[in-house]
């Protein structure tokens, strides 16, 4: 199985799970989700949302179990896994919707998170 097919089908078996998550964690991924096209998915702006200092919000996270980095990288590679699904977009599109600068260094980050030297769509098979 291809490794980013495998990652989409754990998402979406996380994303089942989830329905379990305590309200904060559940929060924060849906802030992440919506803040992250438009790059405002900062812990500070999302931590700030529903009226939190930083501080408290990670205190509150740790207690969770969680983290902001690994909500927030989580959250990205759902996003990129959604947008490859959509075979309107191209790769430079899809660079600069998760908050990369440019398509260089959306394939750098690909590679380090799926382990493929390019992404692969639908269209590619």
């Amino acid at each position: 199985m291809n490794p980013a097919m495998a990652d989409c089908a754990r998402s979406f078996v996380n994303a089942l799970q989830r329905k379990t998550e305590n309200s904060l964690v559940a929060e924060t991924r849906r802030a992440i989700y919506l803040s992250l096209p438009v790059q405002l998915a900062t812990i500070k702006q999302v931590a700030q949302s529903p009226g939190r200092s930083v501080r408290s919000f990670q205190r509150e996270l740790d207690a969770s179990g969680r983290s902001f980095t690994d909500l927030f990288n989580t959250g990205r590679r759902e996003l990129v896994i959604r947008y490859l699904a959509d075979t309107q977009m191209d790769v430079g599109q899809i660079s600069s919707l998760p908050g990369h600068a440019d398509s260089p260094s959306f394939i750098r980050w690909f590679v380090q998170q799926f382990g493929s030297t390019t992404p692969r769509t639908p269209r590619d098979r």
